[in-house]
């Protein structure tokens, strides 16, 4: 039982953690069709500058 426990809480951990790189996917996506300023997705992902072009050199590769 605490085995089925820490997958369930494994794969809702997992989850959320797609879900949250799909959000700033999808920002970087915004910012590279200039829809969106850098500046503004770095911040709506809840990160510096630096980080967020980080996360889109990533992308990119």
């Amino acid at each position: 039982e605490l085995m089925k426990e820490e997958i369930e809480e494994e794969l809702k951990k997992n989850h959320e953690q797609g879900i949250e790189q799909g959000r700033i996917n999808q920002l970087i996506d915004l910012v590279m069709q200039n829809l969106l300023p850098i500046e503004t997705a770095a911040q709506c992902a809840k990160m510096t500058l630096d980080e967020f072009k980080v996360a889109m050199e990533k992308k990119e590769n």
